[in-house]
């Protein structure tokens, strides 16, 4: 009898061993789930290096030439190396534009009105008197420049991507205007008193930032021959990135759009 209470004991505390083995083998097996909540994060002000940064940008711009080709006089001058950089769109990521902004150079910014943060970076530029540019789809009635300039403060100028009609909104405002196409034709502005420029290369159509030195290194060495370019820049981390190495290691000046306010 004894013997066999025994027996039982035994068998019980091996059934209860071999169940709590079980047990953890399939807690272990699938892990209780856990909410994990994480805060909303602003937009990345770092360059990425890897995955698919160097694919196309799709975007506004993707269907314009990379580089204008302008008639030029034949001459044997040679020019020392200058820049004026529009960066543009703007107005979606004040943390992102502002990192632009600290770098210290006499930008142009072309803003979206649009743009969830626009009032922001436009106060961040006018703090810098630095030149803003304000996209418009089609030529600004006189409220609607009264309207902007209430919104966004000091305004230099109008950018868009079609030039019909805008000479002659403009006239009288002195405020410029900036050919985003870089194909407009400039001679109604002349007649009309608006100062015109356009656009001529943009530098980051695809992401690497070895493609976008490449692009602001050979906008360099074209300056040396037509003069002063004009390029537009996007407000892209790897943009940043490749626009603070070239700071770095190359001599070009980097000067205004417009003579300062």
């Amino acid at each position: 009898m004894r013997t066999t209470a025994i027996s039982l004991t035994v068998i019980a505390l091996a059934l209860a061993a071999i169940l709590g083995g079980y047990a953890s083998g399939q807690a272990g097996a699938h892990p209780p789930q856990i909410v994990v909540l994480h805060p909303v994060a602003s937009p990345s002000v770092h360059a990425v290096a890897h995955g698919y940064s160097d694919s196309p940008i799709v975007d506004l711009f993707s269907s314009d030439d990379v580089v204008i080709d302008r008639a030029q006089t034949a001459t044997s001058a040679w020019f020392p190396e200058r820049l004026s950089l529009v960066i543009g769109l703007c107005g979606d990521s004040a943390a992102l534009e502002g990192e632009f902004l600290k770098l210290g150079l006499p930008l142009a910014i072309d803003l979206d009105p649009r743009g969830a943060e626009a009032e922001r970076v436009a106060r961040y530029v006018n703090a810098q008197g630095l030149a803003l540019l304000i996209h418009a789809g089609s030529p600004p009635a006189p409220s609607t420049l009264a309207e902007l300039s209430k919104r966004f403060g000091h305004i230099d100028g109008i950018a868009s991507r079609s030039s019909s009609g805008m000479a002659s909104a403009l006239r009288g405002t002195g405020l410029l205007y900036f050919d985003e196409r870089g194909d407009a034709d400039a001679h109604p502005f002349l007649v009309n008193g608006v100062r015109f420029i356009a656009r001529d290369a943009t530098v980051d159509d695809r992401s690497s930032p070895s493609y976008i030195s490449f692009m602001l290194g050979r906008a360099a060495m074209r300056s040396e021959r037509e003069g002063r370019m004009v390029v537009l820049m996007r407000p892209m981390p790897n943009s940043l990135a490749a626009l603070t190495n070239f700071l770095g290691t190359r001599s070009a000046e980097i000067v205004a759009l417009t003579q300062p306010r």
